[in-house]
């Protein structure tokens, strides 16, 4: 899953953005592209929000108050509070010159959550149950038009339309899978 970086001069220091965007399809996923319905995702209970997939390398977490997500008609937002390591300050070196711009996620398929079709001689999984386990700031998403960026703190979230956002923190890693579905 991806997602795009954005740094401002005036950063606060926060990473925010898109980890999740619904009705996008992946890349390919090693025989199947997948795509997230509006209304699929439950964020878990305690979400955090990592660098590449690596559980070493937690950017914030919501039982710590270090990370915050909501959900809008385009996606999950998340606002990650980094640590103050040298990897983080890596990171965000990084991330200011744009070398690394997108983001990922980790999750289970609930029951009856998922449905297999052909798009286009494509195997697409539709998703429209899922738990969301962690985010993941990453530099080779399976989601492009995901994003994500570093913005002032002056800057506030997107609200959904029709309404506030469910605001959760959210932790979401993915990892280029092949799953049992395709096997079947």
């Amino acid at each position: 899953r991806s997602c795009r970086l954005e740094v401002r001069e005036q950063a606060d220091g926060h990473i925010k953005g898109y980890p999740i965007v619904f009705n996008s399809l992946s890349e390919d996923l090693g025989g199947f592209r997948e795509r997230i319905l509006p209304d699929a995702v439950q964020l878990a209970d305690d979400l955090a929000a990592d660098f590449n997939h690596n559980p070493d390398c937690i950017l914030g977490r919501m039982r710590a108050g270090t990370l915050k997500a909501s959900i809008d008609s385009r996606g999950v937002y998340m606002d990650a509070i980094p640590p103050a390591t040298s990897w983080a300050r890596d990171l965000m070196a990084s991330i200011k010159r744009g070398d690394i711009d997108q983001g990922s996620f980790s999750f289970r398929v609930l029951p009856g959550g998922q449905q297999i079709t052909e798009e286009n001689g494509d195997q697409v999984r539709t998703l429209s149950k899922i738990l969301v386990r962690r985010l993941s700031v990453v530099s080779d998403p399976a989601y492009t038009k995901t994003s994500i960026e570093a913005r002032s703190r002056s800057a506030k979230p997107p609200q959904a339309s029709g309404g506030a956002p469910r605001t959760h923190t959210v932790p979401l890693e993915v990892l280029r899978r092949k799953l049992d579905l395709i096997e079947r």
